[in-house]
């Protein structure tokens, strides 16, 4: 489903600080995170931090290691999110970090994603509301 969530809402107080990992190892740290084992880590390349859209958000916990995260990506109109993770606690862990962070970053532009299942239901526990379908077009079939 797609979902949306308006600007200007309070995000949650998160339990993690964060930052943006602007540099290399910054981003293969949160890759790793984000990855988990599962052998994909080297989708997020290092070009990815040369695009002035693209926000590679890091949840740390107390000893600075990444355990949440996601991606934005503003343009003039939204900010979107993919690839919310959190190590422990899931989705539910993940958003309060992300809404902060996006909320800090761009406070007058709404958020946008899409999720299914656990993740959905996460989602619309904080703050947003389901608003489409989601599609997949595949070209030639």
């Amino acid at each position: 489903q797609w979902i949306h969530r308006p600007a200007g809402v309070p995000a949650p107080a998160p339990d993690l600080s964060w930052d943006v990992a602007g540099e290399p190892d910054a981003l293969r740290a949160w890759a790793l995170a984000w990855d988990d084992g599962d052998g994909n880590a080297d989708l997020f390349r290092p070009e990815l931090l040369d695009d002035p859209a693209t926000f590679v958000l890091a949840g740390r916990s107390a000893d600075g290691r990444v355990v949440a995260g996601a991606v934005a990506s503003r343009s003039d109109q939204v900010v979107g999110i993919s690839n919310v993770f959190a190590l422990e606690g899931g989705p539910d862990t993940a958003w309060p970090v992300v809404l902060d962070a996006v909320s800090e970053l761009f406070p007058t532009l709404p958020v946008v994603g899409y999720e299914q299942g656990e993740d959905l239901a996460a989602a619309l526990r904080h703050g947003f509301e389901q608003v489409g379908t989601l599609r997949v077009w595949l070209h030639g079939q």
